[in-house]
């Protein structure tokens, strides 16, 4: 009976052990609301536009993977990261991948890494966000999957800026 009730807590200990650690590394994507407020901006997607051209060049049919330095969240996505630039390569898109200071983004609209934008086929900003959410953030709970196809065939007209989220990730600070 001993022996169970030592098992019993040894398992309770660990279940609880886990959940801290798990409730420690969920995060807003945007805590301050910074990117949503900024999204809001007539302005915004031609800002960003112009910043990734100004910085790549072309940036038709581009996906622009950015993660923070030392993010303890950099070693999950980087799977994620991996599927999609098949995926991507697949649909004739490059990928492009960048530091968070790479991107030279204010953290008013890159709040948060690992994040991934893409322009579709005319350069027009499509996608901008995290990877995923939730605890793990992996392709399971992925966030950008779903439109990925939509952004291929130039179905997704508007974009699709994710700012409310939560999951694995690094906030930036200025």
């Amino acid at each position: 009976m001993r022996n169970i009730l030592l098992l019993v807590s040894w398992i309770c200990l660990c279940l609880a052990a886990l959940t801290y650690f798990a409730l420690q590394q969920l995060r807003h994507f945007d805590p301050d609301n910074s990117l949503h407020i900024s999204a809001m901006s007539t302005e915004f997607e031609r800002q960003v536009e112009a910043h990734f051209k100004a910085k790549l060049g072309n940036v038709e049919s581009t996906g622009i993977h950015i993660q923070a330095e030392n993010c303890r969240c950099n070693f999950a996505n980087n799977r994620h990261v991996d599927r999609l630039d098949k995926q991507l390569n697949q649909l004739s898109f490059r990928s492009v991948k960048l530091t968070t200071e790479q991107a030279g983004l204010p953290t008013q609209i890159l709040p948060s890494a690992p994040a991934i934008l893409i322009f579709n086929s005319e350069g027009k900003l499509s996608y901008f966000g995290p990877y995923s959410s939730g605890y793990f953030c992996n392709s399971a709970n992925s966030l950008v999957d779903k439109i990925l196809a939509r952004i291929a065939t130039n179905l997704q007209q508007t974009p699709f800026i994710v700012s409310d989220s939560e999951g694995c990730y690094c906030n930036i600070t200025a």
